[in-house]
């Protein structure tokens, strides 16, 4: 799908403010939380769409987090098992 000039800015000043509140949650080690969304969005969002960014964003520190320890040598095996099975693809990926 092509993308507008205007779309393809807004997508990128999206990125970059949500790669602001991801740094800014790893180095404060604290979650995203909906009012952080709400801050860095450009457009409104619904309660679901809302939901969705703080999960994700969140998801996204822990894994970075999950990949420091693990490049440290510090990660627990059971830890990373444990990570990998909550992000397994479905058992049917038409299904997503």
């Amino acid at each position: 799908m092509e993308r507008t000039a205007a779309e393809q800015e807004r997508l990128e000043r999206a990125r970059i403010r949500i790669s602001t509140i991801l740094t800014l949650a790893s180095e404060l080690q604290a979650p995203v939380t909906p009012a952080d969304i709400r801050r860095a969005s450009i457009a409104p969002l619904t309660p679901v769409a809302l939901r969705s960014a703080v999960v994700a964003a969140n998801l996204i520190l822990i894994v970075v987090d999950n990949l420091a320890f693990t490049l440290a040598g510090l990660a627990d095996d059971r830890a990373i098992e444990a990570l990998l099975a909550g992000l397994a693809p479905p058992a049917d990926p038409g299904r997503l």
